[in-house]
């Protein structure tokens, strides 16, 4: 058994929510970073809104890679939200560029680095783009570090944005799993979009709903499986993109038009017929009927467009059961 961690950093000891943000801060995330600046306040208010007879404390560790400015900024756990407000205003979306970034240091400047609350539900929101660096030398164990979640009752939750590469969404849903969490994939993010706050106020505010935690699923590092039939399948790691292009090695296309729509559903999920399309000036708006279905295995079905789009037009999905 792993020894509960030390808290690091002082902070006020109670909460009953603690919730951090681990935000990939490299170059591609700047909507994101917009994003996650502009809706803090709004995330503070309705978390309280929805707990309200609990004491919320947010924090945030922003994570890069090698090379970069920094590897990890960490800004505590605090009630304050004008503190958090006041240290997402300073960070910038820069750096990167190799593809993965190191979001194993961002992972475990939250387990490490936050002075979680001793009796406080430990939720934390890993935001990206780009799977992890596992190559590089000296550098942390995936599987272990899981384990001092879990160990440390840090529950991992995942929110895959733009065009997160396979062997990403792979990482990501595996992390979630083996720590109770969920996993999301929201897409392209713009400034004044609500979807990485819904994101977040859907699995905290689901939560609360359900009584508890979800039932544990399959430990890093075995393939990501969903979560039970009929239990949030829009988070199970439906992905929906411009295009055909799913090989991990294919970088997306950064300019041009896109006539289809490639839907990758994972195993136990069904896809039932064609999705509805609509085209607004922001952008494409895809919904799709899902439903749970034990037998079914993972795989992509590619649909034509009643017109092109340009490649880098956000999709926005809408699903139903």
């Amino acid at each position: 058994m792993l020894a509960v961690l030390p808290l690091l950093l002082s902070s006020p000891a109670h909460a009953d929510l603690d919730v951090a943000f681990v935000l990939d801060t490299t170059g591609s995330m700047s909507g994101e970073l917009d994003e996650a600046r502009q809706r803090v306040r709004e995330l503070s208010g309705a978390l309280r809104a929805a707990r309200p007879s609990e004491t919320v404390r947010i924090g945030v560790v922003a994570f890069r890679d090698r090379g970069d400015a920094y590897i990890t900024k960490v800004s505590p756990l605090t009630p304050d939200v004008e503190e958090t407000f006041g240290f997402l205003a300073e960070l910038r979306a820069e750096g990167g560029g190799d593809g993965p970034e190191d979001v194993l240091s961002g992972l475990q400047g939250a387990i490490h680095d936050l002075a979680w609350g001793a009796q406080a539900e430990r939720q934390v929101f890993l935001i990206g783009d780009a799977p992890p660096h596992l190559d590089y030398d000296g550098h942390l164990d995936a599987e272990a570090l899981l384990g001092e979640a879990v160990e440390a009752g840090v529950v991992l939750n995942t929110i895959g944005c733009r065009s997160l590469s396979p062997e990403g969404v792979s990482f990501f849903r595996s992390v979630a799993y083996a720590t109770e969490g969920t996993y999301q994939h929201i897409g392209r993010v713009q400034t004044g979009d609500a979807g990485l706050a819904a994101a977040v106020l859907d699995t905290l505010v689901d939560t609360v709903a359900d009584g508890g935690p979800r039932e544990p699923l399959a430990a890093f590092p075995e393939s990501a499986r969903p979560q039970p039939p009929g239990e949030g399948l829009a988070r199970q790691g439906v992905l929906v993109r411009l295009g055909t292009w799913w090989d991990a090695t294919e970088r997306a296309p950064a300019e041009g038009a896109a006539c289809t729509l490639t839907v990758l559903v994972p195993d136990g999920v069904a896809l039932s017929g064609a999705p509805r399309f609509e085209t607004s000036e922001r952008a494409l708006h895809a919904a799709l009927s899902l439903g749970a279905d034990p037998t079914a295995r993972a795989h992509a079905r590619t649909f034509e467009l009643s017109r092109c789009v340009d490649v880098a037009t956000p999709v926005q999905v809408a699903f139903s059961r």
